[in-house]
């Protein structure tokens, strides 16, 4: 059995004392459930037979998440570091089994269904590429500076990041990207590797919503040859300067736009039809108003109606007229918002605050390299999902299916975010 040397500390290592249980950590979680509960009780409560018992269930998948919990927290450090390959072994055989033997869901196959109970491998799969990183990095920190090193991490991530978009499940592979970058950064991967990596995602990010909507237009494709003369004329104006640093940074700049709209030429012919308008209507929601748009505008109706301080625990109208869709899982958030206003919104997102920093902090007075990529993983995790559901009721980025860590109903999600929580909370105790 491998032993983790806890006298390698990382760079932003400064550990002292003996750890303990983190009531400050645990305090937060407690109440974010509590809020989980509170709001599917409400939701239940508007009557539809849909949502009945609700609450109930939500608590049966929270007591299951809170022993998955503590048996995380109370694990040494030694056996999750030598589980980390095995189980992402296992978190591969379970994605690419679910696209073969999964169930349909809305056009997707996500779930294994065993009985009454479902299953989704992607959820917990987050949780398993964070360890399965975290040891393969920390093996490698004397040369996390190396090319093949950090191309190695991102073939174990983009192993994941593929299945899942087999499934399709754009919404969670988009997680696995921040996740991956922030584990690569705190490990002291060269900062010029990932700039290049985040460069094009961002352009083929910006570029596939525009390129759904006009879809190569006359108007797009001008566009293209504006910028496209504008990038050459800058090159020759370089060129004629003699400056070979300005010629490489455009070149840099127009290769990393290039390959951005073919990655998003590429989703745009393989993106199955609702998410092609889901992106679309993201632009425009009022372009299909009673279809792909009718989600976020209901979302902002609710989150607006409920001023400063709320229409009332219980008597939000939108929620009780079944308005806000999915209001028990993706658009939670803006049942908070139409019944708890605009500071009940904000007492959650000081939360959610609070954990970040809290688990920046649990990150940076970590024993080891390893534990402190546990930590970082976490909170890129956490910290990106959050902010993706909540964007998405606001509108500001596109629908994508993600729930709310801890508030949103759900087995999968539940269990997986739990699980998350006991591991930042084991990283604060002692590792071994």
């Amino acid at each position: 059995m491998e032993v983790i040397d806890v006298r390698v500390y990382s760079s932003i290592s400064r550990a002292r004392g003996k750890r303990r249980v983190d009531f400050f950590l645990l305090g937060i979680i407690v109440i974010l459930l509590g809020v989980s509960i509170a709001m599917q009780y409400s939701i239940t409560q508007s009557g539809l037979p849909k949502f009945s018992g609700l609450w109930k269930k939500q608590l049966i998948r929270i007591g299951i998440g809170l022993a998955a919990m503590t048996a995380v927290f109370f694990a040494s450090h030694n056996w999750i570091y030598n589980l980390a390959y095995p189980v992402y072994v296992i978190g591969l055989m379970s994605l690419s089994g679910v696209i073969i033997f999964g169930r349909f869901i809305r056009g997707a196959q996500r779930w294994f269904e065993f009985g009454p109970l479902s299953i989704q491998p992607s959820e917990l799969a987050k949780i398993i590429l964070v360890i399965a990183m975290a040891r393969y990095l920390y093996d490698r920190r004397k040369r996390t500076q190396e090319s093949r090193v950090i191309l190695g991490a991102l073939m174990m991530s983009g192993a994941y990041i593929l299945l899942i978009l087999m499934q399709p499940n754009f919404g969670t592979a988009f997680v696995f990207i921040p996740m991956t970058l922030a584990i690569l950064l705190v490990s002291g991967a060269n900062l010029s590797y990932l700039v290049g990596l985040v460069f094009p995602i961002v352009a083929a990010a910006t570029a596939l919503p525009f390129l759904l909507t006009y879809n190569w237009t006359p108007e797009f494709s001008q566009i293209l040859i504006y910028a496209s003369v504008y990038f050459i004329a800058v090159g020759f104006i370089c060129l004629a300067a003699n400056n070979k640093r300005a010629i490489s940074l455009v070149f840099w700049i127009a290769l990393c736009i290039l390959a951005g709209f073919s990655i998003a030429w590429i989703g745009n012919s393989i993106l199955p039809d609702y998410q092609k308008e889901r992106l679309a209507s993201f632009l425009s929601p009022e372009m299909d108003a009673l279809d792909t748009g009718y989600q976020v505008i209901q979302s902002k109706i609710a989150i607006g109606s409920g001023g400063l301080f709320g229409q009332g625990y219980l008597h939000g109208k939108q929620k009780n007229l079944a308005f806000i869709p999915e209001q028990h899982n993706d658009f939670i958030f803006a049942v908070i918002g139409e019944e708890w206003g605009f500071l009940g919104v904000s007492v959650l997102l000081l939360l959610y605050l609070a954990f970040l920093l809290r688990g920046i902090h649990i990150a940076y007075e970590a024993e080891n390299l390893f534990s402190c990529l546990l930590a970082v993983g976490v909170v890129a995790l956490i910290g990106t999902q959050t902010f993706i559901n909540i964007g998405m009721t606001l509108g500001i980025v596109p629908v994508t299916g993600l729930p709310l860590p801890l508030i949103s109903y759900g087995g999968s999600s539940m269990l997986s975010s739990l699980m998350a929580m006991g591991l930042l909370m084991n990283v604060r105790r002692s590792p071994i």
